[in-house]
């Protein structure tokens, strides 16, 4: 399922998310494929949309930003999929 991801990251947090981003490599996880990123220039946001193979891979990845970052999950569908449904 694809999903789009928008968090935003408190300024006390800010140092501590920009340090796990750094070592967390490509941030793709166990049934997480991160298909575009994109941050704010403060750094204190930022969205991606990622496919995952399902929804504990989803919150298996999330886990490890909640404690740094607010996080919002919308399950999206391109534009393909809605032609074919109406």
């Amino acid at each position: 399922m694809k999903v789009m991801l928008s968090w935003t990251v408190t300024p006390e947090r800010r140092d501590e998310s920009l340090k796990r981003l750094k070592t967390s490599g490509d941030g793709n996880g166990d049934g997480i494929q991160i298909l575009a990123e994109w941050h704010n220039v403060t750094l204190l946001g930022g969205w991606a949309v990622v496919e995952a193979d399902s929804e504990a891979a989803l919150a298996k990845f999330l886990s490890q930003w909640t404690d740094v970052s607010i996080n919002e999950v919308f399950v999206v569908t391109d534009v393909d999929v809605v032609r074919s449904l109406i």
